[in-house]
Order: C-alpha cells, then structure tokens, then sequence
C-alpha cells in the first residue's frame, strides 16, 4: 500500500511540472510548485537515479571489451604507379671474324622482338671493317639481349644510361585531359551563347589555342610512350 501511495503521489506531481513547462502557469499551479513538500526531494533524487541507470546501460552497451575483435582498417595505401623509365645503352665490341655479325646482330634483335633503327657498315672485304647499329627493344627484352651480346665478341666498353620520367609522363596526362575539358567548356560556351561576331572570333581563337596546346601535350607523350616501351642499345 505505501507502494501504491508513492507511486499514485508521484503522478500528481508530475502533472503540474509538464503543464509548468508548456506555457503560462495559473497562480494555482504556481502556488503548487513553489510549495515546500517532502515529496519534492523523493521525487527529484528518483528521476536522478534513473537518469544515471540509463547512462550506466548506454555506456555498458558502447563500450566494448579490450579482447574483442577489432574491424581492419580500409585499404589506404595509393594506387601503383607503373614507372617510366628510358633505357639507353652504348656498346663497343671487338671480334676477330666480322663475317656474319650483322646477320647474327639481326637474328639476335628479331628473337627479342625488337628492331633496328638505323644500321651502318663500313670497309671492305679483307681490309678492317666495322659495324654499328641503332636497336630498340621493349623494356622486358632489354637485359636478355645485353646477356646475349657475348657472343658477338669481345666487349671494349659499355656505357647504361637510365632516366625516370614518371613524374612528366603523367603530369603531361593530366595536362591533356585538363586541356580537353577546357576546350568543351569553351565550345559549350560558343554554343549557348552566340553573339556578335567579335565574340564568335575571339571564342574561336581561343579554341584553336587551346587545341594547340592539346597537340603539342599529345606529342610529347607519344614520345616518351615510345621512349619508355622500348630501350635503345647501340652496338
């Protein structure tokens, strides 16, 4: 019964408070409120400790042991870039027999899927006579032919020289494609506003200045795709 009493009591009093916080009390109800009952601090220290169980359950249900497992973190790490790289390699040789080492040098250059840019023979028959050759080959050949140039003779010299053009090749990628989205908005831009004729000349303009820089930027990384593809050896 007391229970009960409490319980019932505790209802009454929170009655008044809501309608309290709702708008203008009348002098009854502020009478009510500003009243010193017992039942005031009884009330005040049990909503007190409801609050501080549900903080407690909250802080138990987010907290999580030390043991427990832990989800791996993301995958943060760059994406690969391939390297560029320009090999470039210089041979001199000597053999005692100069018969058949031009037809050996391109049998050689063919079985590594390469090809000879530029060829050069000089003297004649029975007198001293030598050779030079210009040789590209792709990247992945590149060291199975320098194994293979043994056989040729006898090295003199060699001189490998090795250039990175990572950063360049793809800045002039970057380039390009910035320099194409400047040229759409440039065309858009012609579209959708035609004017005086002034204007139509000055957008066309700088269209065909943009457009030349696109094809000035494409040509340079032509060359280093090409540069980078194949190593050059001259023997």
């Amino acid at each position: 019964m007391h229970n009960l009493h409490y319980r019932y009591l505790t209802a009454m009093l929170l009655v008044p408070l809501f309608i309290g916080c709702g708008g203008t009390s009348s002098e009854s109800e502020q009478h009510f409120l500003n009243a010193e009952s017992p039942a005031v601090p009884a009330l005040a220290n049990e909503i007190e400790f409801a609050e501080s169980s549900q903080l407690a359950v909250v802080q138990a249900t987010v907290q999580q042991p030390d043991d427990a497992p832990k989800k791996a973190a993301p995958n943060t790490s760059p994406e690969s870039v391939i390297q560029k790289i320009i090999y470039d390699t210089n041979i001199s040789m000597r053999t005692e027999s100069f018969n058949g080492v031009a037809t050996e040098v391109i049998q050689l250059t063919e079985q590594c899927g390469g090809f000879i840019a530029a060829a050069k023979l000089s003297g004649a028959s029975g007198d001293q006579r030598s050779g030079s050759w210009t040789i590209r080959l792709p990247v992945e050949q590149y060291r199975a032919f320098l194994d293979s140039v043994g056989r040729f003779g006898e090295m003199i010299s060699k001189t490998e020289n090795t250039r990175e053009v990572t950063a360049e090749f793809y800045d002039t990628e970057a380039r390009v494609r910035n320099k194409q989205t400047e040229e759409k908005r440039l065309i858009t831009l012609l579209e959708k506003r035609p004017g005086k004729l002034d204007d139509v000349l000055a957008f066309e303009k700088e269209i065909s200045r943009v457009r030349g820089e696109i094809e000035l930027l494409q040509g340079r990384l032509r060359v280093l795709s090409n540069l980078t593809a194949f190593s050059t050896v001259t023997l």
